[in-house]
Order: structure tokens, then C-alpha cells, then sequence
């Protein structure tokens, strides 16, 4: 039992010791230059989706303090380009998603929809599973479905990891 206590300790240890995103960038909208805020406006956006192919995957936008902004369902994301392949590691799966989701911003930018790109990073949902079931979650977020608060919960954690871990242990 220790060596696992150990284990957990270490995994959420190295997990807290990663800061918060910082932005590194600023649109021609905003009006305070990169650190001039430091991170106050900063928006964040997280996808849910789930590992069923047929089922909606959803999309969280929150601020610097975790509060939503906004929350879209996304129907048909898994779809689009029938990337999901059942048989697939998981790995490569994220690999996948990563990649469409990096396409989707690359089109953005050719468009002109947005200035300059932004950065993608992958998360482990782990915490944010245990927060969408928790009673905290659903104290929080009573009308939102499971993936909606593991969303929330990902992008609270891209934000501040330490306050979101804190919160659920």
C-alpha cells in the first residue's frame, strides 16, 4: 500500500509542478500587450469527447479563474473525418485527434479567422473523470452532462492545475 500511495504522490506531484497556461501571445483586439495582464485574459478551451463513436463530444471556453465562458456540443467532431478507429492504441488515437484539431486551426489561420496559431496540448482526463462524477461536480455544474464537466475540468486544469487538483482531493 505505501508503494502505491508513493506512486500517486509522484504522478500528482509531477502534474502540480507544471504551471498554469500562460499566454504567449496577444490578438490585435486585445488591449494589453503579452504580460501586461499577466494571463488575465486568457481564454481557454477544452474537448470532451467520448470513446464511442456515435455519442457528442463537447467543447468548454473558460477565463484565467475557470469560469465558463461558454460550452458548445459538438455532434458530429468524432466524424468529421472518420478518424476514430476503434482498433487504434490509444496513443495514435491522440495522435489523431491532435492532428485534426490542428488542421482545424491551420484552415482558421489561412482564412484570416484568427491572427497567428495557438497551441495544443494534451491532457490526461483522469481528474477531470473524477471531478464530472463527483458531488462537487455536480453541485457546480447540475446542467451539465458528464463530458460538459470533465471539459470544464480540463480547461480549469490547463489553467491553474494546482486549484483544480486541490479542489477535487
Amino acid at each position: 500500500m505505501k508503494l502505491q500511495e508513493r506512486q500517486y504522490q509522484n504522478a500528482y506531484g509531477e502534474r502540480i509542478r507544471i504551471a498554469g497556461y500562460a499566454k504567449i501571445f496577444a490578438y490585435e483586439e486585445d488591449e494589453f500587450a503579452v504580460g501586461a495582464t499577466n494571463g488575465k485574459d486568457t481564454r481557454i478551451m477544452a474537448i470532451a469527447y467520448p470513446g464511442e463513436f456515435d455519442l457528442a463530444s463537447y467543447a468548454v471556453v473558460v477565463d484565467h479563474f475557470g469560469d465558463i465562458i461558454e460550452s458548445v456540443r459538438l455532434a458530429n467532431f468524432l466524424e468529421r473525418e472518420k478518424l476514430y478507429d476503434p482498433g487504434c492504441p490509444k496513443v495514435s488515437t491522440f495522435v489523431f485527434f491532435k492532428y485534426h484539431i490542428r488542421r482545424i486551426v491551420d484552415n482558421l489561420l489561412e482564412q484570416n479567422e484568427i491572427p497567428q496559431s495557438i497551441p495544443i496540448d494534451l491532457y490526461k482526463n483522469d481528474i477531470a473523470k473524477v471531478y464530472s462524477q463527483s458531488e462537487l461536480g455536480k453541485h457546480e455544474l447540475p446542467d451539465y452532462v458528464v463530458l460538459q464537466r470533465q471539459a470544464v475540468s480540463l480547461a480549469r486544469i490547463a489553467a491553474d492545475p494546482l486549484v483544480e487538483i486541490s479542489k477535487i482531493i
